[in-house]
This record gives structure tokens, sequence and C-alpha cells, in this order.
């Protein structure tokens, strides 16, 4: 379930465009396996597991807007 809505919300997203992605869950096969795989399914795509969000949300609407 987790990777659909992932692959889902990377098929809908704008060149440029930033996702968060976040789980209540443990589960490693929730989280860090589920980014992985959309990693590999998506070349191109970047992982920051300790970028500001600030910074990135500032950085992104400054780009496209």
């Amino acid at each position: 379930m987790q990777s659909r809505i992932l692959e889902r919300g990377l098929q809908l997203l704008a060149v440029d465009g930033l996702i968060v992605y976040s789980t209540c869950s443990l589960n490693p096969v929730e989280n860090e396996a589920v980014v992985a795989n959309m990693l590999r399914k998506y070349p191109g795509t970047h992982f920051c597991s300790h970028c500001s969000l600030r910074n990135a949300v500032t950085d992104t609407h400054a780009r496209t807007h």
C-alpha cells in the first residue's frame, strides 16, 4: 500500500517538485524499503533524509513561481 501511495505521488509530481514521505511505522518495509524501491524504479529522483525542509520548500517555491 505504501509503495502505491508514494509511486502515485511521484507520477503526479511536477519537474523539480518536492515530496515529503512520512509513515508512522517502525517497519522498514513501510519506510526505507519503499523509498529504496522508488529510487530504483524512478532514476533521477533524489532522497534527502537530513535536508532542511524549510530550505527545500523555499528553494522550490523560488524556482517554480
